[in-house]
């Protein structure tokens, strides 16, 4: 499994403090695929990047 998989979450607006919900799980060839994918699809409030692990976790707002 060489491959980078993407996890978008979204903040629950109903909810005070920090909950999200898990909207979509992707998978991409390279690095360069996912911030393609975010750049096309997302206004992110925040991306964290696991290298090590080829991740990537994308919030949004909900």
């Amino acid at each position: 499994m060489n491959e980078w998989t993407l996890t978008v979450w979204s903040t629950l607006s109903d909810n005070p403090g920090f909950r999200y919900s898990k909207e979509r799980v992707e998978r991409f060839a390279t690095k360069d695929d996912v911030v393609a994918f975010i750049k096309d699809r997302y206004l992110a409030a925040k991306v964290t990047w696991f290298d090590d692990k080829k991740r990537c976790s994308v919030v949004i707002k909900g």
